[in-house]
């Protein structure tokens, strides 16, 4: 039986400027990266689309919240502060820790926080740089034809 990757989005955590996948980790170990584990981003793997947060599909529903904060703060210090991957993914997993020594109603709020946080961060502004650019340099392709 073949491996499938299985990427399926998550609507309730995915923004205009950032999606969230779940994928299938053995598919990933087997294609691109052996230690991959739980979630990575964009920022950190050039295999991971630009705007895309993936966490494997196996974990239980309150352990993928964990992942995936860890992964979307990760995601938006690297974008905001222009860190390094080695600075951010230890100040996101003093986060996890953090979420992970309370309630799931303290992941959850802090999940909805970040998500907060990525509408008026700098991802968001960057995205439209680029749609802009992007429509600028349409723009004159189209004028000198």
């Amino acid at each position: 039986m073949a491996i499938t990757m299985d990427k399926k989005l998550v609507p309730k955590y995915s923004t205009k400027y950032l999606r969230v996948y779940t994928v299938n980790p053995t598919y990933v170990c087997k294609h691109w990266d052996m230690e991959y584990v739980g979630g990575s981003q964009s920022h950190v793997d050039k295999y991971v689309p630009h705007g895309e947060i993936w966490v494997s599909n196996c974990f239980s529903p309150l352990e993928f919240k964990y992942y995936l904060l860890h992964e979307m703060y990760e995601y938006r210090i690297m974008a905001e502060d222009d860190l390094d991957y080695h600075t951010a993914h230890a100040l996101a997993t003093m986060l996890e820790k953090k979420a992970r020594l309370g309630s799931e109603n303290l992941v959850d709020k802090m999940i909805q926080d970040e998500l907060n946080k990525q509408k008026d961060s700098i991802i968001s502004h960057c995205h439209k740089k680029k749609q802009r650019q992007y429509r600028d340099y349409s723009n004159q392709i189209v004028k000198s034809r």
